[in-house]
């Protein structure tokens, strides 16, 4: 005689059910055959160096055909054609943080920080166009626009009127991570610890704060068709998971939980992602997430950075390599056992640099051929 289950055990069945298919989704086990790549021969020559421990941040302007490379004290301009100095600022005042986001999408504008003041100058003719009180942080980034400054890790600025925006300074306090949108409409900024993070809308003048469903985000990137990608750590721990939600309506749309911690990832230009692993390999995803290829470079990737083309670039402590997920095809054109703290392609595509530590701290530019 078949004997049936009480009413109430199979609804805890069902919910146990449910609950462990939500606790697994997106969660990502390393298959037993990886992806095939084909290996060849590249070697990027070396076109600038700056002196040992007189650099250790740059940013390409001018759409990469010139290099600003600074330190606490002065920032130096180089032509990268010619490898002559354009242009010195020296000062005796501390030069703030203009690392990576102080300049536009092409360079036109640059953004530096100088006895708390904000100055914003065209490359095209190295004249200052804005400057403002920054406040108390010597911390500032530009938008793709040029036309929006954040400072101070809180606060948005109109470049251009040199008015305050909005001071996005509550409880969370400082905003460690932040992305402006590609058309300069959004702001999304994470503090890297607890649930909350914010999304601004510029155009609008809108703040958006969303609980979301990862703890400790920690680093943002817009993705296509208003959504972004967040991800997120373990409390003191490696980066563990990457999520995609859209903006309007605000929900998640897709998880991956790798069986590895994250040691790297961005959005390519094609709509698709390049992950890092830290036990050396590296996956490409599509835009929902989902791995469409697994390869194994033999080196921890701590740096991933997007070219054009499906083209992305990765720092390891074998160099830079060069990966094409169009062609299939892998490259090491930077061999090098410095450890990277900073990888970047020219918006032009004909250079890429890098901050090293070695013997010393040094900032290099190769070009790309």
């Amino acid at each position: 005689m078949q004997r049936l289950l009480p009413p109430g055990v199979i609804c805890l069945l069902v919910a146990c059910i449910a609950l462990l298919s939500g606790c697994i989704s997106g969660t990502y086990t390393k298959p037993n055959n990886l992806s095939f790549f084909k290996k060849i021969e590249l070697d990027y020559p070396l076109v600038y160096q700056s002196e040992e421990n007189t650099a250790n941040k740059f940013n390409f302007l001018r759409n990469g055909q010139v290099i600003a490379v600074s330190n606490p004290s002065h920032i130096t301009f180089v032509n990268l054609g010619n490898g002559r100095v354009i242009k010195e600022i020296r000062s005796n005042a501390l030069i703030g943080d203009i690392d990576g986001k102080a300049v536009n999408k092409d360079g036109s504008r640059y953004l530096w920080v100088k006895d708390r003041m904000v100055n914003v100058m065209d490359t095209s003719n190295w004249r200052l166009i804005s400057q403002f009180k920054g406040g108390w942080s010597d911390f500032a980034g530009l938008s793709p626009d040029g036309k929006t400054a954040f400072v101070s890790r809180t606060d948005l600025w109109d470049v251009d009127s040199q008015e305050k925006i909005v001071s996005l300074t509550d409880s969370v306090g400082w905003y460690m991570a932040y992305e402006f949108s590609e058309d300069s409409r959004y702001f999304i900024g994470a503090p890297g610890r607890g649930d909350l993070f914010i999304l601004y809308d510029i155009e609008s003048r809108q703040r958006i704060n969303i609980l979301t469903p990862l703890r400790y985000p920690d680093k943002a990137r817009f993705g296509p068709e208003n959504s972004f990608y967040l991800d997120s750590y373990d409390k003191y721990g490696p980066t563990t998971r990457l999520a995609w939600f859209s903006i309007e309506p605000h929900k998640k749309l897709a998880e991956i939980r790798p069986y590895k911690p994250i040691s790297c990832w961005t959005r390519l230009d094609n709509n698709t992602l390049i992950m890092g692993l830290m036990d050396g390999d590296v996956l490409l995803l599509n835009k929902e997430l989902e791995v469409m290829r697994h390869w194994s470079i033999g080196s921890e990737a701590t740096l991933c950075t997007a070219g054009k083309k499906g083209l992305a670039w990765l720092g390891t402590k074998s160099g830079v390599f060069r990966l094409d997920t169009e062609n299939n095809t892998l490259a090491n054109p930077v061999k090098s056992v410095e450890v990277m703290r900073k990888l970047v392609v020219s918006p032009n595509g004909k250079y890429i640099g890098f901050v090293g530590y070695d013997s010393g701290i040094f900032v290099k530019v190769h070009l790309i051929q």
